[in-house]
């Protein structure tokens, strides 16, 4: 008998479930969203994630581990460091709260 495993869409744990998300994951996301800023990736809040940036063209917020994935997606993709740093600086504002 062959058991698939599913995998929690947010932190990679495996669930048994059907779900997207794992019961942990499920909870952080179900939760009321306070008046501090989450980082729309990883939703971390401003106190475990640092300092957030945002993205005025696509509307989202980056922590600063989520913004290093960006950057470094970007170089995989062929951009030149010169490059990357001119969308960084163009796109990404430092939120202020």
């Amino acid at each position: 008998m062959v058991t698939r495993v599913h995998f929690c869409a947010r932190c990679q744990r495996p669930i048994r479930t059907g779900q997207s998300h794992c019961p942990d994951c499920e909870a952080i996301l179900s939760s009321p969203i306070m008046s501090v800023p989450r980082c729309s990736n990883c939703t971390r809040p401003t106190q475990n994630a640092g300092q957030l940036y945002w993205n005025q063209k696509i509307q989202k917020i980056y922590c600063l581990s989520c913004l290093n994935i960006f950057r470094t997606e970007l170089a995989k993709q062929g951009f030149q460091e010169v490059q990357i740093n001119k969308i960084l600086k163009k796109d990404f504002q430092p939120l202020r709260y």
